[in-house]
C-alpha cells in the first residue's frame, strides 16, 4: 500500500515538474525572441516575391507584412504621418525594382528633409477606378491614413470610367412579377462584375498562387512569364 502510494506521488511529482519545464521554456523563450510584424494580405499574400521577365525588361517585386509593395508597415499607427496610395501598374512600379517605385522614391525624399511619413502603397497592376474605391473601403479602417492620393492615368483609367458608368446606367428591364427582384438583382451584379472585376476576385486570384499575380500591360511579349 506504501509502495503504490508513494510511486503515484512520483509519477505526480514528475508531471508537475515537466509541465513546470514546458512553461518556463515557452515564456522564457519568448521573452528574448522578437514579436513577428502582423501578417496581413490586404493586396497581395504578405511576404511574398515575384520575378517578372518580358522582353523590355526584368524585375522582381516583394510584398511586405501587409500585402503591399514596399517595406514593412506596422498596423499600429505611430508618430509619423501615413499616407495610403492607390492607383494600377503605375503606382505599383510595373518594371521597376522595389527601391525604384516612385511612392518609394517620394518617402525617402520627404524623410530626407526631415518629415516623418509613411507611405503605404496599395497600388495593382489592372486595378481601374472603381476597384481603387472599393479598395480604399477596406484599406482606410485598417490603415488609419492622414491622407489618401490616387494615381490616375489619364487614358485608361478615365476610359474605364466611362465603360463602368455606361453599366450602371443601363436600362432596367421592366417591373419582374413579385419574387423575382433578388434573382434580377444578382444578374444586374453578376453583369457587373463580369465587365469590372471587383478588388476582391483579383485578391482571391492572386492568393491561389504562392506570388502575387499581376496582368501583363499592353505592349509587352506573348512570352511574358511570371515566376
Amino acid at each position: 500500500m506504501a509502495a503504490t502510494a508513494l510511486r503515484a506521488l512520483l509519477l505526480a511529482s514528475s508531471l508537475g515538474c515537466a509541465g513546470l519545464l514546458v512553461w518556463l521554456a515557452d515564456h522564457g523563450v519568448g521573452a528574448f525572441v522578437l514579436p513577428e510584424a502582423e501578417l496581413r494580405s490586404l493586396v497581395f499574400p504578405a511576404r511574398a516575391e515575384a520575378f517578372y521577365d518580358t522582353y523590355e525588361f526584368q524585375f522582381t517585386a516583394h510584398s511586405n507584412n501587409l500585402g503591399l509593395r514596399g517595406p514593412d508597415i506596422p498596423l499600429e499607427r505611430n508618430a509619423a504621418a501615413r499616407v495610403l496610395f492607390l492607383g494600377d501598374s503605375y503606382t505599383y512600379g510595373w518594371g521597376v525594382e522595389d527601391d525604384q517605385v516612385w511612392v518609394q522614391l517620394a518617402e525617402q525624399l520627404l524623410r530626407a528633409r526631415g518629415r516623418a511619413v509613411e507611405f503605404a502603397n496599395a497600388g495593382a497592376p489592372g486595378m481601374r477606378p472603381l476597384q481603387y474605391a472599393e479598395l480604399a473601403e477596406e484599406l482606410v479602417p485598417v490603415l488609419q491614413p492622414d491622407l489618401v492620393v490616387v494615381g490616375l492615368l489619364q487614358g485608361d483609367d478615365l476610359r474605364q470610367s466611362e465603360s463602368d458608368l455606361d453599366v450602371a446606367a443601363a436600362p432596367r428591364p421592366p417591373s419582374a412579377p413579385a419574387g423575382a427582384g433578388a434573382s434580377s438583382r444578382r444578374r444586374g451584379r453578376a453583369r457587373r462584375r463580369r465587365s469590372s472585376p471587383s478588388s476582391r476576385h483579383l485578391r482571391a486570384r492572386a492568393s491561389r498562387r504562392s506570388t502575387p499575380r499581376c496582368s501583363r500591360p499592353s505592349g509587352t511579349a506573348a512570352s511574358t512569364r511570371i515566376c
